[in-house]
């Protein structure tokens, strides 16, 4: 999931990743919540240089434990 950086015309800036868009919505999702915007809205969206995931926190996992980890959170879709 790459994270995307919006800025709104009422100037809110929203670090999160794209569920949906469509010519009318933009829908994010950020850590707490689901936050929908009309797509007339969005002055500015830019994809973010670093990854949403923090770097190291599968270190301590053997392969096999990050391959269910990956499978467990792909049955949650």
């Amino acid at each position: 999931f790459a994270g995307v950086i919006v800025q709104t015309s009422s100037g809110d800036v929203i670090s999160a990743i794209v569920v949906s868009k469509s010519e009318k919505e933009i829908v994010l999702r950020d850590v707490e919540r689901e936050i929908r915007l009309p797509a007339g809205s969005v002055e500015r969206m830019v994809p973010q240089q670093k990854s949403l995931m923090p770097e190291g926190l599968l270190q301590h996992l053997t392969a096999q434990e990050a391959a269910d980890l990956v499978a467990y959170l792909e049955s949650l879709r």
